[in-house]
Order: structure tokens, then sequence, then C-alpha cells
């Protein structure tokens, strides 16, 4: 390491939330509509819903969502929060990474 730069990956904390169903349209609506439902902090990013790099795995469509906030920030709360009490049709599946490694 350099002396006196900045290590970007390490002020941050990532989530990746990958949904996933067989249904292509059920699973838009439901990304849109988590969508529509985010209420982060003004520190706190979300990009999505995006189609995930491999779009189709198992018969099943993938979507995601990148939450990316400073590492002192408690974005699992936050994720935690905005997540639950979301009524999830049975077609939908949820994968929840924290500090993902790679993101396919």
């Amino acid at each position: 390491k350099y002396k006196g730069k900045v290590d970007n990956f390490n002020i941050w904390r990532l989530i990746s939330v990958i949904i996933s169903s067989q249904n292509k349209v059920i699973l838009n609506e439901f990304a849109e509509k988590l969508y529509s439902t985010r209420n982060f902090p003004q520190n706190i990013n979300i990009y999505g819903p995006i189609e995930a790099p491999v779009s189709k795995l198992n018969k099943r469509y993938r979507m995601r969502f990148l939450i990316r906030g400073p590492r002192n920030s408690n974005i699992q709360l936050y994720t935690k929060r905005w997540l639950e009490n979301k009524k999830v049709s049975s077609q939908i599946k949820i994968i929840i990474d924290v500090d993902p490694q790679n993101f396919l």
C-alpha cells in the first residue's frame, strides 16, 4: 500500500440484493415495488433494479440492487427495514449478500 492514499474499498460497505423468479413479469413488478419503497439516509446509495450479470440462471430470471454506504453506517439495519413486511409472492426468491466478493 502507498502511504497517504485512501483505500476506497475499505471505506464502503456493499450489500447485494438479488431477486429471482421463473416469471419475468412478476419479477419486474416486485423489483419496481421494492424500488418505490426505498427509504435510506442520504449517505446510503441504492443502485438498481437492474438485470443481474447472469440474468437467467437455473430457469430463473434475476434482478439485483446494490446498496452502498459508509463502513461506519448500519446499512444492514436499513436493508432489513426496507425488505421486511413486504408481501413477497411464493414465486419470488430473495438473496442478500453482505460485502459480496463477486457480482455474478
